[in-house]
């Protein structure tokens, strides 16, 4: 008996540091368990800890395809075959993914994405709002806000300068609350 899942869009978001990554890395290894077939898949651009696996910033690791993110990931066997297809870092790709994930759910597959719905500007990433916009289900994740311990909603660049795609981690980052960030912008 061949498994069905039902198809749709889950969009998990938030800053860094709030468990985004972890969050489908757990729902992939569920349906793996069931039976069911997986890909994860993450942008060539994020080899921050490894080129291979989709890792969180604690050390969790699942296999994953890197892919350009530049290219269409409809024509990938991988993705062909898989009845649940979960993304890392999706505000990294272009916007060629949206009609992708589109496609992909016709195709009668289950999506999860995760990625930063944030710059560090407070501006939406185009990527992952346009996909908030059409999702089944969005998920905010909260990190813990390092300047006073609420829930923090936003990734703070420690490092001023404008590029709005820096790899990093917490050398680079650090996630903050409204109130903390709105006092760093002042300075």
């Amino acid at each position: 008996m061949t498994k069905k899942i039902k198809e749709g869009l889950i969009v998990e978001c938030g800053s860094m540091f709030s468990g985004k990554s972890d969050a489908i890395r757990r729902k992939g290894k569920r349906y793996e368990y069931a039976g069911l077939r997986t890909i994860f898949i993450k942008p060539q651009l994020d080899n921050r800890y490894s080129e291979t696996y989709l890792m969180t910033h604690d050390g969790n690791k699942v296999l994953a395809t890197s892919v350009c993110e530049h290219l269409s990931i409809i024509e990938m066997d991988e993705v062909k075959s898989a009845d649940v297809v979960l993304i890392d870092e999706i505000q990294f790709f272009s916007s060629n993914i949206i009609s992708d994930i589109q496609s992909l759910i016709q195709m009668g597959k289950r999506v999860y994405v995760a990625g930063l719905d944030l710059d560090f500007k407070g501006n939406p990433f185009y990527v992952t709002q346009q996909l908030m916009s059409i999702a089944d289900e969005v998920n905010k994740h909260k990190a813990v806000c390092m300047g006073c311990g609420e829930d923090a909603y936003i990734s703070h660049k420690k490092i001023p300068n404008d590029k709005i795609v820096e790899l990093g981690h917490s050398d680079l980052y650090e996630a903050l609350c409204r109130h903390c960030y709105d006092s760093k912008k002042e300075k």
